[in-house]
């Protein structure tokens, strides 16, 4: 039996609800959950350029474990292309130094300054109901 997965720092979210391929007759074989952490894992080596060393350490993980995630998270992707599957961004286990909310009209998830106790309203569809699904570690 291994080990307890742990819960993972994350301190970037994807600005989309997912990814669907468009091609011959628009077919699609099934789906893959792609976790803000293996988001993030991607963000930080494949787009910022960081060394594992760098990105385990924004993530407050070992580069063992971070190792393990950014492959776990490249295969998605490459079975999502690959076999013409969707990519469907799920939040997971995670914690982060920022609140995360959630639109209720519209689901967009974004990124509120933690001291902020009010937001004005949702990036996408402008409207005003919220739910916090990461609040903030308070250190």
């Amino acid at each position: 039996m291994g080990r307890k997965k742990g819960i993972n720092k994350v301190n970037h979210i994807p600005e989309f609800f997912g990814y669907k391929p468009v091609g011959k007759n628009n077919i699609q074989t099934g789906e893959v959950d792609f976790y803000f952490e293996e988001y993030e894992a991607m963000y930080y080596v494949d787009y910022m350029r960081m060394n594992y060393d760098e990105a385990a350490r924004a993530m407050g993980m070992s580069k063992s474990a971070f190792g393990r995630l950014i492959i776990k998270a490249r295969n998605k992707v490459a079975t999502a292309f690959v076999e013409s599957r969707a990519i469907n961004c799920v939040v997971g286990e995670i914690y982060s130094d920022e609140r995360i909310l959630e639109c209720t009209n519209c689901y967009f998830k974004f990124i509120a300054n933690k001291d902020s106790i009010h937001v004005e309203s949702c990036p996408v569809c402008g409207k005003t109901k919220f739910e916090d699904i990461i609040k903030p570690i308070v250190k």
